[in-house]
């Protein structure tokens, strides 16, 4: 059996589709007749309370785990810092074994105690590892990279996954750091690296045809995007050549290649919205929009007009303009990409359409009324009975 995530199968598609059905009865796609069937027709045993009491859970299973912490570490505080250490890595690994023999075993589908013993279990592997290294940045970087990724992938969580890629960018800039030579290239290699980050994101959903993955590839998408656009926008590069690598520039003065950032500030937002307009890729293009809208204030930041009313409205009038247009723009179907589309949808929705159609609503349609007639086919009402 091949090397894949924690939750049965089965029942987490069952969960899905009932999900995504929710969605539809409540912007009316559906009637309550038919999502009582489809509920039928897909049964699930997964638990998966509402954000309320999900949260309740994770405070009383993190409050639980720290009486569990502090008893433990009244047995065992005369060990040595080695031993401590590892026992933190096997406490950390137990935690995982509990949330997925006992909780994620019992169908609890990120109930909040599943997150508690998760994040709780990564923690705990961390600062054993960090520890037994003598605190090595390298290893510690690694480590959590590593860590965190394994948690997305087993346990299917969005945090652990916009955890492992901010571990990831830390790590690649310290290394960068580390050599002084590559310094000035740590912008123009993050761009590379979080692009092709983002390809193989976009790849990964084509080839997971189940989606399983599907919206931890999304934040990686998005987070990926974000990070492209952070190594390319003027004030972060210099605000960071500024704190890190010691460059004092008099009144005046500039940062090297001063010209490519002020370009990529206003460039990258804007391929970022017709990429996310043509290609219909909706993470893109909300994106896009968070990136224009810090573009905006990177240049207010140092080219004010000693006119602050006038700047803030000109840069509203601009947004409000862009999104008139787009609303525009979007207001007449193309390829099935509207105004509608995008605000019915999530980061990302889960297919569900056509397997409901074909299973179940195809079906129960047929046999739920006689619409030509008392015929009794299922069809049109040519029957015997017409």
């Amino acid at each position: 059996m091949r090397f894949s995530f924690a939750y049965d199968r089965q029942q987490l598609a069952n969960l899905k589709v009932v999900k995504e059905c929710r969605l539809w009865l409540k912007d009316g796609w559906i009637t309550a007749e038919s999502f009582e069937r489809l509920q039928q027709t897909f049964p699930s045993a997964c638990y998966h309370p509402n954000i309320m009491i999900r949260l309740l859970l994770f405070i009383a299973t993190l409050l639980a785990l720290a009486g569990v912490l502090g008893i433990l570490g009244l047995m065992f505080h005369s060990l040595s810092e080695d031993l401590i250490f590892a026992g933190l890595l096997v406490y950390g690994g137990l935690g995982w074994w509990a949330a997925e023999k006992i909780f994620i075993g019992r169908h609890h589908y990120k109930s909040g105690v599943n997150e508690a013993l998760i994040y709780h279990g990564c923690g705990f592997i961390i600062g054993g590892v960090a520890g037994l290294a003598d605190g090595n940045e390298h290893v510690l970087g690694i480590t959590a990279t590593v860590v965190f990724a394994f948690a997305a992938f087993r346990y299917l969580d969005l945090l652990s996954t916009a955890c492992a890629i901010g571990s990831f960018a830390l790590t690649l800039f310290y290394e960068l750091y580390q050599v002084e030579a590559l310094r000035t290239f740590i912008p123009p290699v993050f761009i590379i690296i979080f692009l092709a980050l983002y390809g193989l994101a976009r790849r990964a959903k084509q080839q997971d045809t189940q989606q399983w993955w599907h919206h931890n590839l999304v934040v990686v998408e998005a987070l990926s995007l974000l990070l492209v656009y952070a190594a390319g926008n003027y004030l972060v590069v210099r605000m960071l050549s500024e704190e890190l690598l010691d460059l004092d520039l008099a009144p005046g003065d500039d940062i090297p290649l001063a010209w490519f950032f002020y370009g990529t500030t206003v460039i990258i937002p804007l391929v970022y919205l017709y990429r996310g307009i043509r290609n219909k890729d909706v993470v893109m293009l909300r994106v896009s929009l968070l990136a224009l809208a810090f573009s905006v204030f990177t240049f207010k930041y140092y080219f004010s007009l000693n006119r602050p009313e006038l700047t803030l409205t000109s840069a509203g009038v601009v947004l409000i303009a862009l999104a008139m247009w787009l609303m525009h723009y979007l207001k007449k179907v193309r390829n099935g990409y509207t105004r509608e589309s995008i605000r019915s949808s999530r980061w990302a929705a889960v297919q569900a359409e056509a397997l409901v159609i074909s299973q179940t609503l195809g079906g129960t349609q047929a046999q739920s009324g006689k619409p030509f007639g008392s015929g009794t086919s299922g069809g049109g009402g040519a029957g015997t009975e017409f």
